[in-house]
């Protein structure tokens, strides 16, 4: 009896393994489960990189609030719209990102802000002919690949929205295979 008492305290002083880790985002040593968190905690006025730390991040609308924020996706794969936004003049540099996104939309900006893409590539594999937007934004894209896949014939690869985007591409690849 003593000695099942014993198996059973000792089992009991067992430590459990923790849930899966959710912080998939790290800023100065400091992680975080949102890439909206990280944002929220970087400095002001001073130049912040947030990196992602796994594959599989599924983007959201992302509220820049005129911050200057390098987001290195440290070559992991993402899904989804980039949709950054900003209500003031704020920075971002998305690089060494893989985005796969199946809903039509490569990526989209919406808001005053300066927008660079970096060593990314942007894969649309969507039948709905959308392509790149590029709203009230200055995009720059820098040894980039872009690539739809969507077969929808004369879809555009950029949509400008007015005359206040601003779209500049430096050594990229844009690829339109299908029907366009």
């Amino acid at each position: 009896f003593g000695i099942v008492l014993a198996i059973m305290f000792c089992a009991s002083c067992l430590v459990i393994s923790p849930a899966a880790d959710t912080e998939c985002w790290e800023m100065n040593g400091t992680k975080y489960e949102t890439l909206q968190a990280a944002i929220d905690a970087a400095p002001e006025n001073t130049q912040t990189t947030i990196k992602l730390l796994a594959d599989g991040y599924q983007w959201t609308k992302i509220q820049l609030k005129g911050k200057n924020i390098i987001i290195d996706c440290d070559n992991h794969t993402t899904s989804g719209n980039v949709e950054l936004r900003d209500t003031v003049k704020g920075t971002v540099v998305v690089k060494n990102m893989t985005n796969a996104s199946g809903d039509g939309q490569l990526t989209s900006q919406v808001g005053e802000c300066n927008v660079t893409f970096e060593n990314c590539n942007f894969t649309n594999s969507s039948p709905s002919g959308s392509g790149m937007f590029v709203v009230r934004t200055a995009l720059t894209l820098r040894n980039c690949i872009v690539t739809m896949s969507n077969g929808v014939k004369n879809a555009p690869v950029f949509l400008m929205d007015n005359a206040a985007s601003n779209l500049t591409i430096k050594d990229c690849t844009l690829d339109q295979t299908g029907a366009g």
